[in-house]
């Protein structure tokens, strides 16, 4: 993977309000990763969520690669659809763990999955497991997406106990 051909966008959205866990809190600033100028990324971008999961899952080969995984897994999470938000940010990860780079991009990818997983995770309600992922996440690649959502997420869980 070569840096310039991969760019990833942090959508500083809040989670839709129909997701019953984060209805209720005061956290609307948990980052979603999408990666930017793959299949169906600009529809995500542009809010058209629906239209980017029906893009992605017409087209089943596509929805196994990393990038396609990664921008199913965002669009999923946005409109709270739960179940399928969990399988595709768990083959975000897998695909990420599949690549065989060490460098410091595939690193960041991998992080990214993590982080996004998290997410689902949350909405999932399993605290625990979404602070885990995104604790692994940190360890791969501390950047401000990883830093951000876990610095949140602890806040948030810090309030409610």
């Amino acid at each position: 993977m070569h840096k310039k051909s991969i760019y990833f966008m942090a959508l500083l959205l809040s989670l839709s309000a129909s997701a019953k866990v984060l209805a209720n809190t005061n956290i609307s600033a948990l980052k979603i990763a999408v990666v930017a100028d793959s299949f169906s990324s600009k529809s995500i971008v542009n809010g058209s969520y629906h239209a980017s999961i029906n893009k992605l899952t017409r087209h089943k080969g596509k929805a196994s690669t990393y990038n396609s995984s990664m921008n199913l897994c965002a669009a999923y999470l946005k409109v709270g659809e739960i179940k399928k938000s969990t399988k595709a940010c768990r083959a975000a990860v897998v695909n990420a763990e599949r690549a065989t780079s060490n460098d410091s991009n595939a690193s960041f990818l991998r992080a990214l999955s993590y982080s996004n997983r998290a997410v689902s995770k949350y909405q999932n309600k399993d605290f625990v497991g979404a602070i885990a992922d995104l604790t692994k996440a940190v360890s791969i690649d501390a950047n401000d997406i990883t830093d951000s959502n876990l610095r949140l997420m602890k806040k948030k869980l810090e309030l409610n106990e």
